[in-house]
């Protein structure tokens, strides 16, 4: 029966994730793409699990099983009634306006109730094994249920949207979760559930110590997973599949973690030493892990070299081989470093639950603990999260931020060593490991060459790593270069600067005087100083999702004639182009859309028939766009 039941949580953690993922596809072509839409959506997803998880500490059922296939029942069809509903909720947020306050209410609006299901699910089933069985699963349930959500994360994204579309990959989703109900229903042969609310035994979802350390995980797997995907795209490559494939590893990390537990603490006797152990390798390597990243290229060339043999011998020199083998080369080195990384957020959680179990809470339920410990580090998970985009990044950098995120790792175990191991020796190595990562050099370096993996250093102009991007200008055998996230967007060489200007100047020189005009990205503001040449006292509106790139404008001033002293001409929007053009009530006479290539993670939504419908909508009768081909 267990294997049957683990069976059935692959199947709906493999859902669980294809929904974020289509969720979060969904709500970027509402609110755009622009980071704190972005946040805003994964920070909602992640407030419907902690509400789950919260409320399964208070509600009983005689047949948990059956209780849990209902959850997945309604987690599949108002997922995919709402798929088919969202243009409502695109028309909500273009008739009341494009404010955070909007986007939040209609977030919580479609997500909360789905998302709060998802963090029912794994207490309850849980809870179902322990009785069952006689065991507490907790390891078991916990990482089964992220490989599932590993393969959905990464399938969904690559596959079934790329091949079969949304609303297809919806129905995909469906179906499992349908699958699982029909599985709960025929194993219980029941169709009635039956279940209370009880007041939970745990008081004030407190559990001292183990609750900072739940927390503190929280905080730092999310800190984590927001700076990899920001440092790991200059690897992956910044395009739409990038995340998911971060997302697929970190995931993946925390199920060989949870399965890992029961040989750790075999190995280690204890789980206050596996808690211990765990958090002061896991600081270490996350110091570690910045001289991996500083040598990603040579490791890099070292891996694609030995799949690639492999794979041009299986199957010869062609496209598929060639990427084949990118993409096992791009997952290996995710794995070696947030991937290992992520291990320990799946060892951690059912090490505090037997800690609360065997220790604070000897007569409470296994769900009402998994519940909770659930329910803190997801609280952790949405604060890292918030902290590390708003905070962390544009102030302290990625070194410092990853010194951080180490130390409170290696906090974590100084906790535990002195409330509950009571062990001097592990407070005094934790305390020794605090001051090596202060003292150790850390500083990530890879980002600071103009290509790292031709070894192509360059002379670093300009650098930002700012809350959207890292902005970087290099300047390259007498040319200019600026990078965003490792992209090239503006080069200085004689073709690139045609472009530009031709893009600035043909399309005010078709229509003659013009007054309203929109340029969407600023770039080196070559574009922009070519539109202005034409104007006189109209402000043109600029667009861009990553407002950074405004302090590199002086080091393009030989190109731009000095645009960034005319900001009386120009008004900076910090927005998604297109999220822009819909909540805009005028209509333009000229669209400059500027935009880098359709592959990359921060423009594909300029490049979609919605977009160009769109900006359709919003031109004069006798407008024009200027646009790359």
């Amino acid at each position: 029966m267990r294997r049957v039941v683990l069976f059935f949580l692959f199947v709906s953690g493999f859902a669980s994730l294809m929904y974020q993922v289509l969720f979060v596809r969904l709500f970027n072509i509402v609110f755009g793409l622009f980071i704190h839409s972005t946040v805003l959506v994964v920070a909602t997803y992640m407030i419907g699990l902690a509400l789950g998880y919260f409320l399964a500490r208070n509600i009983k059922s005689q047949n948990n099983l059956l209780l849990y296939g209902y959850l997945e029942l309604l987690i599949g069809v108002y997922s995919f009634l709402f798929f088919y509903f969202f243009k409502v909720i695109d028309s909500l947020y273009v008739s009341i306006g494009n404010f955070f306050i909007v986007k939040f209410f209609l977030s919580m609006f479609v997500l909360l109730l789905p998302t709060s299901a998802m963090g029912l699910t794994l207490p309850i089933v849980i809870e179902y094994l322990k009785k069952t069985e006689n065991e507490d699963m907790v390891d078991k349930v916990y990482g089964v249920n992220a490989i599932g959500a590993s393969f959905g994360a990464l399938l969904t994204s690559i596959v079934f949207i790329n091949f079969f579309g949304l609303s297809t990959t919806f129905l995909i989703a469906f179906v499992m979760n349908v699958f699982v109900f029909v599985g709960t229903a025929l194993i219980t042969k029941q169709y009635r559930v039956d279940f209370r609310f009880v007041k939970s035994i745990i008081p004030n979802v407190n559990l001292g110590f183990v609750g900072v350390v739940a927390f503190v995980y929280g905080f730092c797997g999310m800190a984590l997973e927001i700076v990899w995907y920001r440092i790991l795209v200059y690897f992956v490559a910044n395009n739409t599949f990038s995340f998911s494939i971060i997302l697929s590893v970190i995931i993946l990390g925390i199920s060989i973690g949870a399965l890992l537990y029961k040989p750790l603490v075999k190995l280690l006797k204890s789980d206050n030493v596996v808690v211990i152990s765990v958090s002061f390798f896991t600081g270490l390597y996350t110091l570690f892990s910045i001289f991996i990243l500083n040598n990603s290229y040579i490791i890099k060339g070292g891996i694609y070299n030995v799949f690639g043999n492999v794979l041009f011998s299986i199957f010869g020199d062609n496209k598929f081989s060639e990427q084949l083998s990118l993409l096992i080369t791009r997952y290996t080195l995710v794995l070696m470093t947030s991937g290992i990384i992520a291990l320990s957020s799946g060892v951690i959680v059912p090490s505090l639950f037997s800690l609360v179990k065997s220790s604070l809470f000897k007569e409470v339920d296994s769900q009402s603990i998994s519940g909770t410990i659930l329910y803190i580090n997801t609280l952790g998970s949405i604060v890292g999260l918030v902290l590390i985009t708003y905070v962390m990044i544009s102030f302290l950098g990625f070194s410092t931020s990853l010194a951080v995120i180490s130390i409170l790792y290696i906090f974590s175990g100084i906790v535990v060593a002195f409330i509950l191991n009571r062990n001097k020796t592990f407070g005094i190595v934790g305390f020794f490991l605090v001051l090596l990562v202060v003292l150790l050099p850390k500083d990530v370096t890879f980002t600071k060459y103009y290509n790292g993996f031709w070894n192509v250093k360059g002379e670093l102009k300009f650098y930002k790593e700012g809350m959207y991007g890292t902005v970087a200008v290099f300047d390259v055998n007498n040319t200019r270069f600026l990078k965003i996230n490792g992209i090239d967007e503006v080069p200085s060489d004689y073709n690139s600067l045609v472009s530009f200007k031709v893009m600035g100047n043909v399309g005010v020189m078709m229509k003659g005087k013009v007054s309203n005009v929109m340029v969407n990205a600023l770039g080196g503001g070559i574009t922009l100083s070519s539109v202005l040449h034409h104007l006189s006292n109209q402000t043109v509106k600029v667009v861009d999702i990553c407002p950074d790139v405004k302090g590199a404008l002086v080091l393009f001033s030989n190109y731009n004639y000095n645009v960034f002293s005319k900001e009386k001409l120009w008004y900076f929007i910090e927005d998604d182009g297109r999220n822009f053009l819909k909540s805009y009530k005028g209509k333009f006479e000229i669209i400059v859309a500027d935009a880098t290539h359709p592959a990359s993670s921060d423009s594909w939504m300029l490049f979609t028939k919605e977009f160009y419908a769109l900006v359709y909508e919003k031109l004069e009768e006798d407008g024009i766009i200027v646009q790359w081909v």
